[in-house]
């Protein structure tokens, strides 16, 4: 069996990372309201297409950085709030929602 050479690999990685980019292309729906190819929309077709490709190379073909990927993908699942934690910012409003006034340093004595 022949060994291909350099230029060869080159060329067929970069057909490869092409094909993701027709694939990456033929999610994008540009009928939504919002622009299309926002960094939202490109984020929810990446994280579509993670499963089958690699994130290196959807990222290449997305114009997109990883930051920008995982930020997005935080705020699409609604950036959830720690519901078991409570900050003394979280509980003061609490306490002004009962009816007490209270400021920012009691809370923060109570809570040592």
């Amino acid at each position: 069996m022949r060994r291909m050479s350099a230029p060869v690999i080159s060329c067929s990685r970069k057909m490869s990372i092409c094909a993701r980019g027709v694939v990456y292309l033929k999610n994008l729906d540009p009928s939504s309201g919002e622009e299309a190819g926002g960094a939202r929309d490109k984020t929810q077709i990446v994280l579509q297409l993670r499963q089958h490709h690699r994130l290196p190379a959807l990222l290449k073909a997305a114009e997109l950085a990883r930051s920008t990927v995982y930020y997005q993908s935080k705020v699409l699942d609604g950036g959830e709030r720690d519901k078991d934690r409570y900050g003394y910012r979280r509980i003061a409003e609490a306490i002004r929602l009962a009816g007490q006034r209270v400021t920012r340093k009691t809370v923060r004595r109570l809570m040592v």
